[in-house]
């Protein structure tokens, strides 16, 4: 049996050891970088303004030229010029989650006037008129934008937002989210205990395929292939060392994965001989799940939140407590996954190469000195 874990513990380490690209998280109030391997040294990047709150999620374009990073109420966004440049920080009158455009020019979001385009460098805005939810890119070129509206998932081109064209029919309530390809989309169909997660074609006429939930759909893998989405109670995700480092096993119902635990009674089994077996721990109340959004496999991850998928499409970035791990999508049964960082504070995100230079370390006081 250990040497069974041990090669489980080996064949980990390899994916992880393996990882391409680099990790950008926040910690203690600022950005930071370091190379998804493990093999290179942690780089402060970007400091985060002083009000700045817990930092919910950070989404990047393909090249990591622009990272949002999503404060809940507001976002704030880092844009690269390189790796040998300093990171320009900027803020703006977003209300909640900004979108990043393909070419990290400009975001999208919803300020206190309504849905905006923001240059991701500078100052200027151009308003988005008529009522739309949830506004986004479609495709790789960042023309075409796609938003909920009352007669459905409706796309508009950025340069004549007045034309809209009906993407999907009504049905979609929240959550949507768009394949990097621009073909396909997610959104939570339903509410509260109802609402499940369904992927759809974005041609007007096609029909929801059922993904999963109760669950919220929060990242498409860059092949457009995967939909990462939460199941459960993520506030009160369980302590690393309980199970199987959060492996779970495949669902019995893959349609049905609702958070686990909920109304359900556990019975001890019995040992031979009539005396019961130590009762069994709860089971976690949070997962994350991958989903391919045409041919219904699902792999998931009991006890984590996803921050990002590889540059690849063959890792995920997952994260408990305040520790970073890599798990490795492929296999009937993935592999446990497995850690790379802690101390993390905020949400994380995963791109192919490094994006800015360090910071320069503070100035000491007088009398203090620098080895």
């Amino acid at each position: 049996m250990r040497r069974w874990f041990a090669l489980l513990v080996l064949a980990g380490a390899a994916h992880a050891d393996s990882a391409p690209g680099t990790i950008v998280f926040t910690r203690f109030g600022s950005v930071y970088e370091r190379p998804a391997d493990g093999g290179g040294d942690i780089a402060q990047i970007a400091g985060l303004p002083d009000d700045a709150s817990e930092v919910k999620f950070v989404e990047a374009t393909r090249d990591g030229k622009l990272i949002v990073l999503d404060m809940a109420s507001y976002s704030i966004w880092l844009a690269s010029s390189g790796a040998d440049r300093p990171i320009h920080v900027q803020g703006g009158p977003c209300t909640g989650r900004a979108r990043p455009a393909p070419a990290g020019d400009l975001v999208v979001c919803t300020t206190a006037d309504g849905p905006s385009l923001l240059a991701a460098v500078g100052n200027k805005a151009s308003p988005l008129t008529g009522t739309l939810d949830e506004v986004q890119f479609r495709g790789p070129t960042g023309a075409e934008l796609v938003a909920l509206a009352d007669e459905g998932v409706v796309g508009l081109d950025r340069k004549k937002p007045d034309d809209r064209e009906v993407l999907a029919k009504p049905g979609a309530r929240s959550h949507l989210l768009v394949a990097p390809d621009g073909d396909l989309a997610v959104a939570v169909f339903g509410e509260g205990a109802e609402g499940r997660v369904r992927s759809f074609v974005l041609d007007g006429k096609g029909t929801s395929r059922q993904l999963g939930g109760p669950g919220t759909p929060t990242l498409w893998s860059w092949d457009s292939t995967w939909v990462m989405f939460q199941e459960g109670d993520i506030k009160n995700a369980p302590a690393p060392g309980q199970g199987d480092e959060g492996l779970l096993e495949a669902s019995p119902d893959p349609w049905l994965l609702g958070a686990p635990g909920q109304g359900q009674k556990r019975s001890t089994p019995k040992r031979p001989g009539g005396k019961r077996a130590a009762p069994q721990p709860p089971p976690p109340t949070t997962r994350l799940c991958v989903a391919r959004a045409i041919g219904g496999e699902v792999k998931c991850w009991d006890g984590f939140t996803g921050m990002a998928f590889s540059p690849d499409s063959t890792l995920v970035l997952l994260k408990r407590e305040k520790s970073l791990y890599i798990g490795k999508i492929a296999g009937v049964r993935p592999d446990p996954p497995v850690k790379i960082l802690d101390d993390v504070d905020g949400a994380a995100t995963w791109v192919p190469a490094p994006v800015g230079l360090p910071l320069a370390p503070p100035k000491p006081a007088s009398g203090d000195f620098w080895l």
